[in-house]
This record gives C-alpha cells, structure tokens and sequence, in this order.
C-alpha cells in the first residue's frame, strides 16, 4: 500500500514491528476463492519474503475491504502499532458503512451511517448459483428475487437476464468465482435491478465464457 507524504506525493508504506529489524510493507489483495472473494491485508517482509495475515474480510455475511491507510502523513517508517486503515463493509442487503481500525487492537470504529439507498427493496433477495455447462465449464452467476417473494405462493416469475460474453484461454480461467455473494446490490439509474420493483427475477452476470485453447483463439470459433 502507499502512503501520502507531507507534500502530497505517494511512497510506498514502510512498516516496523517491535523488536524485529526487517523491513515490511502492506499487501492489500481482493482474496479470491473458491467461495467468492475475500479481502486481506498482508504483512510482507522484504528481507525474507515472509508473508503474515493482519487483516481479513468477514466470510460469513459481510463484504469488507480496505479503502485506504490513514497513518500515512507522517516521515518515516511505521510501526505496526500506530497503524491506521480505513474499512469499507457491507452485506446483500445492509449498504456500505465506513470503519477505522486502529492497531494493536483492531477494534473497529464506525464514522458513517448512510441511511439504506432504496429502502423499498431493502429486502430483496441475493443469491449466487452455480451451474455447469455441457462442456464441462463451471458457471456462476446473481440470482436477484423481488422483497417478499415466496415460490410457494407467488409461482413462477418473468426472469431478466443481465450478461455479456468473455473470453478465457482456459475452462479452469473461466470457471473462477468473481465477485462475492455478499456485497450489497446497488442499484443505478440504469441498472436492470430496477425491474425488481416490477416483481421481475434478475439473473445478473451469468457467465459465457468463449474458450480459445491452447494456440486456439477464442475468436476462432
């Protein structure tokens, strides 16, 4: 991560632990898995190559990510200490919030409380689906169902689909979990999620991967 100096240029952060002469910085990677992914913060030492997890995202319900280092206008290394980051978090249906996380204790203090975007569909229903095509390429894509919807009682519902192809060189490539299910659904003035208000399913992003192999490009097909 880098740092602002007090003449508004940007270093990259050096950082120092207690009783220890190596020298770190901070890696601040989007985590993906399997499961979507997961934000982190690494403590790396650059004289070992050694690398120690500081910070990670909720894996559970929250999305959370780190937006900025905010220890960053003094001269000089850092001590791990007096680290200072801003987080971001948010969930399917609770909008972003900002956080400060101070070290040693890492205990998050929220400075925001923007009140909910579109409060009308608050309750609306997020769902990552997995499927897999007769090729044998794992597919994902966001299953969006209107607030209140109940299969039971409500049946079958008109169904948006909101997609665009890409291409991989791989089925391994294509087949990857981008994104997370829980990130909060924002919804802009052109955004197809709008049709939930009109009782539509959205299915966003489902992938359609064009594979070029090998010398194969996918543009040969």
């Amino acid at each position: 991560m880098l740092r602002r100096t007090p003449v508004g240029t940007y270093v990259i952060a050096k950082i120092k632990k207690e009783d220890d002469e190596g020298t770190y910085v901070l890696l601040n990677g989007n985590g993906a898995t399997p499961e979507g992914n997961i934000p982190f913060l690494d403590l790396f030492n650059i004289n070992t190559g050694s690398k120690e997890r500081i910070w990670e995202s909720d894996k559970e319900k929250y999305y959370e990510t780190v937006v900025a280092l905010m220890s960053d206008q003094e001269n000089g290394v850092l001590h791990i200490n007096e680290l200072k980051i801003l987080t971001s978090k948010e969930s399917k249906t609770e909008n972003t919030q900002y956080y400060i996380q101070s070290w040693p204790d890492k205990k998050p203090c929220q400075i925001t409380n923007f009140p909910h975007p579109y409060p009308q569909l608050a309750s609306l229903q997020k769902e990552m689906i997995r499927y897999q095509r007769k090729d044998g390429v794992q597919l994902t894509a966001t299953l969006y169902l209107p607030p209140g919807y109940d299969p039971s009682k409500d049946g079958p519902l008109p169904c948006l689909a909101w997609s665009y192809p890409r291409e991989f060189k791989s089925k391994d490539a294509a087949g990857q979990v981008r994104g997370s299910p829980n990130k909060f659904a924002g919804i802009g003035p052109t955004s197809a999620l709008l049709w939930l208000a009109r009782r539509f399913a959205i299915l966003s992003g489902p992938t359609i991967p064009i594979i070029g192999e090998g010398d194969e490009e996918a543009n040969d097909r």
